[in-house]
């Protein structure tokens, strides 16, 4: 330790707070102490006058150096207790400044940090690396504050003399640097990448270096770096999978899926068993809407850990989405043999049973879920399934004991109650709800939509075109908003060129819809272009059966001179839904 010209001291800082009070009182510095009270005079001495911070750690001048020194610690330690973190850093600075002793330059140094007296930190720091260049911390603070400062050069020089002294764990040492690197906000993103690029260019062979370089640059938004360094990795160690993950994060951000599809199948081809990256590849066939692959790889998942009620959970999901419902109450089965505390799986058998109109199922089911932030759904849900087993005024009684306890649940009982009157034929009372929810809720845009759809049911165009147009300021690419203001117009107006537009639009931003395709093949008929019409409406069947794509389709093959087969489809569709209007209506157009 450098000496200094007034002190030599032998002893740490726990120590010299041990002696502290004594010193104190034989040096006769209470006297001072006892007038302070950090920047205002005691109330019992209204005859002294408010002390400043420099006043305060500045000690009585007749005390020795020892004395002083016990001064400004105890001095910093009394601050920081009543919580004047300013007070307590200077003072622990200037005791640290004094003395160099390891301890208290570390404590000094927090302390500042904690002030954000950032220049007395980096002094601090500064000293730091110089009286114990072998502690790494000493180098990361010093490192992270000239970054802080926009010295590249310096941060660089600090945080590589960090990772060296970490010679025998420098995986850690690499993820350290980079997590230091990527938590400062007020440095460029070009900044952090020089710093980290410098740092692992100096070792051309540790995979890990390359991660952490990928790390830094994709949390600065930078994936050109990020791709480069976590390919690097990639070579030198092919089988680690976290850089597996970083990688196809990337080419999904990218919107390359087949890039993203040979990534995969190469790496999962060669480790099978990476469960995590295997898990992130479905997710990410699911948001691509592949979800045949996503099956096929969550299914894989179980090959491999029969006993996972996640990936379980996971295909019963998809195969509802797909509505095979035989393969999905198989697995949301499975899920409860495996933890029958998955009230998720109950929710969704509740969904098959009602899918295939087996209401009291339905019912028991979404009864069964106990989980508080399932409840108000499964409750809805149990509600909706009592109305579609007849049970409407029932269904309304139950929804009126409800409790709804935020602006969320509130709405979604709105929305109940007018699903339920709808679904009954009751429009108008539909309307009327819907009018009473607005003037509690005027700008939502699920209630707009909602109305938006009754009002075109009840042939108030007029509302129906407002209330959607309004929805689609208040959310610009709302497709489902687009579609329905497009095939509102489409059926009630001769708009059939601006409804084309719209729904045009709508099946860019959701792009194979069958609703959205089914809505573009109604205008095509309209507008006299049956073969395009007949081609969009198969497409739609084909991705989704629904009666009202059926009464269209039957409408256009008729129109075409497909009687047989028209009629054929619409035999089939009424049987399966006798009451449905739109197929009462295709019915009466074609004479069936």
């Amino acid at each position: 330790m450098p000496e200094n010209s007034k002190i030599k001291l032998s002893f740490s800082l726990r120590s010299l707070l041990a002696v502290a009070s004594a010193s104190l009182i034989l040096s006769g510095c209470g006297g001072v102490l006892d007038k302070v009270k950090f920047g205002q005079a005691r109330d019992e001495s209204p005859a002294v006058g408010a002390i400043s911070n420099d006043e305060a750690v500045s000690p009585p001048q007749d005390v020795d150096a020892e004395a002083t020194l016990v001064y400004q610690i105890l001095l910093g330690e009394i601050a920081h207790q009543r919580g004047d973190i300013h007070l307590s850093a200077e003072a622990f600075y200037r005791a640290a400044k004094d003395t160099r002793d390891k301890a208290l330059v570390k404590r000094a140094t927090t302390m500042a940090i904690a002030a954000k007296q950032y220049d007395m930190a980096q002094d601090l720091a500064q000293i730091w690396a110089e009286e114990m260049p072998d502690d790494p911390i000493g180098h990361d603070t010093l490192g992270l504050l000239l970054l802080e400062k926009g010295d590249v050069q310096g941060a660089k020089k600090q945080l590589s003399r960090s990772v060296s002294l970490r010679k025998d764990q420098l995986a850690a040492a690499f993820q350290r640097v980079a997590e230091i690197i990527s938590s400062r906000k007020g440095v460029s993103a070009v900044q952090k990448i020089a710093v980290m690029k410098s740092i692992a260019d100096q070792y051309p062979k540790e995979a890990d270096a390359q991660y952490s370089l990928a790390y830094v640059a994709l949390l600065a938004d930078d994936a050109g770096t990020a791709l480069a360094a976590v390919n690097k990795a990639l070579t030198m160690r092919p089988d680690w999978q976290e850089a597996a993950l970083i990688k196809l994060s990337l080419l999904e951000e990218k919107k390359d899926l087949p890039a993203l599809k040979k990534f995969a199948s190469d790496f999962l081809g060669k480790y099978p068993q990476s469960r995590q990256f295997r898990v992130a590849y479905a997710r990410a066939l699911i948001t691509s809407d592949d979800l045949k692959e996503a099956t096929r790889q969550f299914k894989q998942v179980l090959k491999y850990e029969p006993d996972s009620a996640e990936a379980a959970l996971a295909v019963g999901l998809l195969a509802l989405d797909s509505e095979d419902y035989d393969e999905a109450e198989k697995y949301l089965l499975k899920v409860l043999e495996l933890d029958d505390t998955q009230d998720q799986a109950q929710l969704y058998l509740g969904q098959v049973a009602e899918a295939r109109k087996q209401y009291d199922k339905a019912i028991k089911w979404y009864g069964a879920v106990k989980k508080p932030e399932l409840q108000m759904e499964a409750r809805l849900r149990l509600i909706g399934a009592m109305a579609n087993k007849g049970d409407v005024d029932g269904a309304l009684k139950l929804l009126d004991a409800t409790p709804a306890f935020d602006r969320e649940q509130r709405i979604q009982v709105y929305l109940s109650r007018e699903n339920i009157l709808r679904q009954a034929g009751r429009d108008k009372e539909a309307l009327e709800v819907l009018n009473k929810a607005l003037k509690e809720y005027p700008a939502d845009p699920d209630l707009l939509y909602s109305r938006g759809l009754i009002a075109a049911n009840l042939h108030d165009i007029e509302l129906a075109e407002t209330d959607l147009r309004e929805v689609l300021k208040l959310e610009p690419d709302n497709a489902h908003a687009m579609n329905a203001l497009g095939y509102t117009l489409a059926e009630s107006t001769d708009r059939y060129d601006e409804a084309r537009q719209l729904i045009t639009r709508a099946l860019e931003l959701r792009p194979g819809d069958p609703f959205i395709l089914d809505s573009l093949g109604w205008v095509e008929y309209k507008l006299g272009n049956t073969d395009q019409a007949i081609e969009l409406l198969r497409k739609a069947m084909k991705e989704k059966y629904d009666p009202e794509i059926a009464a269209h389709l039957s409408e256009a093959l008729y129109s075409k001179g497909d009687r047989k087969a028209a009629k054929a489809l619409l035999t089939k569709a009424l049987a399966d839904d006798p009451k449905h209007e739109a197929l009462i209506k295709a019915a009466e157009k074609i004479g069936q």
